[in-house]
C-alpha cells in the first residue's frame, strides 16, 4: 500500500526545490543586471572572479570599501586615485583585473594601459584578463558583446576587442613595465599596480628615476580631452616600500592624487583606514561608506579584518622571528609604514664595490686569512628562510673582502657538505654560527657526513694511512650526491661541480665553529649590527665587482645571483623580506674579530 503522506511530502519537496531553483535564477539574473551598471563592480567581481580553487570569490568589507572609494572619487570628478592596502588582500584581483574587465565591458572602445614594476608582473595580469574574456561564461552573460579581435592583437602584452569605432590604433589593454622603452599611443585609463618594488626603491637614484618615468612618460599618455566618468583616469595600487618612493610622493598634498591608505591595527583586531587629500569629497556629511552613519563625513576610521586573514594568521606573520625582522617587514607590508632613509643603515654597500677587483683574485689569495658566517634555516618550505654561507677574507692590513656567498634551502647533509667544502677551499680560520644549538647541530651533521663516507679522525695517522682511507672517496661522494644532495633543488649540479673537488679533502678539514647568541646583543651599539653597519659605511669591506654585471647600468644581476641577493638584503634592511644573507655576513664579520687561527691538517 502506498503511503500517501510520503507521496505528498515528495511532491512538496520537489516544488520547494523548483521554487528555490527559480529563486536562484532570479537572484543571478538580478546580479547580472547590477554587474552591467557603472556602480556594479562588487556584483561583477563576485560573478566573474575565482579563487585558486575555482570558487566564486566573496567580497570582504575591505574590497567593498576600495570599490566605494574609487567610485565615489570618479562620481565627484576626482580622476587621480590611489589605494595603499595590506599585502595579500586581493588588490590586484579586485582592482587591476576585476575593474579593468568591468571597464572593457562598459565601453569596448576604451584604451587602458597597465603598468607594473617588471614586465612579467604586467603580463600576468593581462593574461588573466585575456583568459576571462575568452573563456568565462559569466563574463559573456554580463557583457555578451565583448569579443576578442583575433585579427588585431591578442597577446600577453596587447589585447584588442571588437569595437564599433573603425581605425582605432591604440589597444584595448596594453601592459608594460614601468621602465619600458618606446612607449607610444594614448590611453583613457592608466592603471599602475605595484610599480614600486624592493629593487627600484632601494636607493635615492632609482627612486628618482621611477618618479620621473611615472610623471614624464606614463602620466603624459593619459588622454584627458575626453569628457566622461571613466576616461582620463589614473589609478595607482600598491604597498609601502620607502618614505621617498613614488606612492609616498603622490600621497603628499598638492599631488592631485586622492589616496586611501589602509593597514592592520596595532592590536590586530581590525583594519585602520584614512583618506589623504580627499576632504573636499569625503569630508562631506552626505558621503560615507554604504551610507552608514558612522562613516558619513569621515576621512579615517576602522573596518573589520578580512576573514581570509584573521588575527591568528596576521600575528603569526608578525612574530616570524625573534629578532624583530618579521615585525618590521609586517609593518611595511601590512601596515603601510614606509622604511625611512635613517633606518637603512647598510645602504652604502654599493659604494663598497670595486670594479677593478676580480672575485677569483680574492678567492685565490692564499696568504690572506679566511672566515665564514653561517645563518641556518630549519625548513625547505617555499616561504621559509634560507641557509646562507658567507666567506670573507682579511688582508694583512685588516682590509676585509667578500669572497663567496652560497644561499639556498638545503637539507642537513647538504649543509654539512657545503660547510666542509668551503672550509677546505678557503682554509677557514673560524666560522660563526647563530647559537649554541645550531653550532652543535652543524658539528653533528659534519660527523654524520664523515661517518657515512667512512672517514675516521686523522689525528695520529700517517700520510699513507690517510691516503688509504681516501681510496674510492670520489665514487662515494658521487653516490651520495645522486642519493641525497640532488633532491635539494638549490644544490644544483653546478654547485656540486664547484664544491666536489674540495670535498675530496673533507676528511682533513677542520673548522672551528663558534656560536653567536643573538637577541639583545644583535642591536648592541658595541657588538651588534650597528658595528657591522659602521664597517660598511667606513668602507672597511670591499666587494669585488670586476665584470660582475653584463649591464653596468644595473645595480644587480638580472638573474639574481647569491651575491646580488646579499646586496639587496643589505640595502633593503630593515624592510626586506629576508635577512639571512645579512646575518651570515654579520657573523662572518664577528668571526674576524675572534683572532686569526690557521686551521691545519692533522
Amino acid at each position: 500500500m502506498i503511503d500517501q503522506s510520503a507521496v505528498q511530502q515528495t511532491i512538496e519537496e520537489k516544488l520547494q526545490l523548483k521554487y528555490l531553483s527559480l529563486n536562484k535564477i532570479k537572484q543571478y539574473s538580478r546580479k547580472v543586471e547590477i554587474a552591467r551598471s557603472y556602480n556594479g563592480i562588487n556584483a561583477f567581481n563576485e560573478l566573474v572572479l575565482r579563487d585558486r580553487y575555482n570558487r566564486p570569490i566573496v567580497q570582504g568589507q575591505i574590497h567593498k570599501f576600495w570599490n566605494w572609494f574609487i567610485d565615489t572619487c570618479l562620481a565627484n570628478g576626482q580622476k587621480k586615485i590611489g589605494v595603499a592596502a595590506p599585502m595579500e588582500h586581493g588588490k590586484t584581483s579586485q582592482i587591476s583585473i576585476g575593474r579593468i574587465l568591468h571597464l572593457i565591458g562598459l565601453n569596448p572602445n576604451i584604451r587602458i594601459k597597465l603598468v607594473s614594476c617588471i614586465d612579467g608582473k604586467a603580463t600576468e595580469k593581462t593574461s588573466a584578463v585575456k583568459r576571462i574574456i575568452q573563456y568565462s561564461k559569466d563574463y559573456k552573460r554580463i557583457f555578451p558583446n565583448v569579443h576578442p579581435n583575433m585579427m588585431d592583437s591578442w597577446t600577453t602584452h596587447r589585447l584588442v576587442v571588437n569595437r564599433d569605432v573603425l581605425g582605432m590604433v591604440d589597444a584595448t589593454l596594453e601592459s608594460q613595465s614601468i621602465t619600458a622603452q618606446g612607449i607610444g599611443g594614448r590611453c583613457d585609463a592608466l592603471v599602475m599596480d605595484d610599480v614600486v618594488d624592493f629593487q627600484n626603491s632601494a636607493t635615492e637614484a632609482v627612486r628618482r628615476k621611477i618618479r620621473d618615468l611615472a610623471m614624464t612618460t606614463w602620466m603624459t599618455r593619459i588622454d584627458d580631452s575626453v569628457i566622461g566618468k571613466y576616461e582620463g583616469i589614473a589609478l595607482y595600487i600598491g604597498t609601502a616600500w620607502h618614505e621617498d618612493d613614488l606612492m609616498h610622493y603622490w600621497m603628499q598634498p598638492g599631488s592631485n592624487f586622492t589616496f586611501l591608505k589602509m593597514g592592520i591595527s596595532q592590536d590586530f583586531e581590525c583594519i585602520e583606514w584614512e583618506i589623504l587629500n580627499g576632504d573636499h569629497i569625503f569630508g562631506r556629511e552626505d558621503i560615507g561608506f554604504e551610507d552608514k552613519p558612522e562613516f558619513l563625513g569621515k576621512t579615517e576610521g576602522l573596518i573589520p579584518l578580512w576573514k581570509e586573514k584573521p588575527k591568528e594568521v596576521l600575528m603569526g606573520k608578525y612574530q616570524s622571528d625573534e629578532e624583530g625582522e618579521g615585525a618590521r617587514y609586517f609593518d611595511r607590508a601590512y601596515r603601510n609604514k614606509f622604511v625611512s632613509s635613517d633606518e637603512q643603515i647598510f645602504y652604502t654597500i654599493h659604494e663598497c664595490k670595486d670594479s677593478t677587483l676580480d672575485m677569483e683574485d680574492v678567492m685565490n689569495e692564499d696568504s690572506w686569512y679566511s672566515f665564514m658566517g653561517v645563518d641556518l634555516a630549519i625548513s625547505k618550505r617555499k616561504d621559509s628562510a634560507y641557509t646562507v654561507f658567507v666567506v670573507g677574507k682579511m688582508d694583512h692590513k685588516g682590509k676585509k673582502y667578500l669572497a663567496d656567498v652560497i644561499r639556498g634551502k638545503f637539507s642537513s647533509p647538504s649543509t654539512a657538505a657545503i660547510a666542509l667544502a668551503l672550509g677546505a677551499m678557503y682554509r677557514i680560520e673560524v666560522g660563526i654560527i647563530e647559537n649554541n644549538a645550531y653550532q652543535q647541530s652543524m658539528l653533528e651533521w659534519i660527523e654524520v657526513f664523515r661517518d657515512e663516507l667512512e672517514l675516521k679522525p686523522i689525528r695520529g695517522m700517517t700520510e699513507q694511512q690517510i691516503k688509504k682511507q681516501e681510496i674510492g672517496l670520489e665514487e662515494k661522494l658521487d653516490k651520495k650526491y645522486s642519493k641525497f644532495f640532488s633532491k635539494d633543488k638549490d644544490f644544483t649540479p653546478a654547485l656540486w661541480a664547484y664544491l666536489k673537488p674540495y670535498l675530496m679533502e673533507c676528511g682533513r678539514t677542520i673548522i672551528s665553529f663558534r656560536p653567536y647568541t643573538t637577541g639583545k646583543t644583535l642591536f648592541d651599539e658595541k657588538v651588534g649590527l650597528p658595528v657591522f653597519a659602521a664597517e660598511i659605511q667606513s668602507r672597511q669591506w670591499i666587494v669585488p665587482w670586476y665584470k660582475h654585471l653584463q649591464d653596468d647600468r644595473l645595480d644587480y644581476c638580472r638573474a639574481g645571483c647569491d651575491i646580488c641577493a646579499a646586496l639587496k638584503e643589505m640595502v633593503g634592511y630593515p624592510g626586506a623580506k629576508y635577512k639571512d644573507c645579512l646575518m651570515a655576513w654579520f657573523f662572518c664579520s664577528r668571526a674576524m674579530k675572534t683572532g686569526q687561527f690557521r686551521i691545519r691538517s692533522f
